[in-house]
């Protein structure tokens, strides 16, 4: 966590014709999450179970 109580993460993506996907690492805590998606239009799909992971 930083000094200002901002949680510390590291997050990459990545896609190809058919995928995309989104990891994410809680640098303090250890929790993250991977999400893989099969189509070229995860993106909508990937913003939203953020938002849902998040709220968990």
């Amino acid at each position: 966590m930083s000094d200002e109580g901002e949680i510390l993460g590291s997050g990459h993506g990545g896609a190809d014709e058919g995928f995309m996907s989104q990891l994410y690492l809680e640098l303090d805590s250890g929790n993250g999450y991977a999400i893989m998606t099969n189509g070229n239009n995860g993106t909508q799909l990937i913003g939203e179970l953020e938002i849902r992971i998040k709220e968990a």
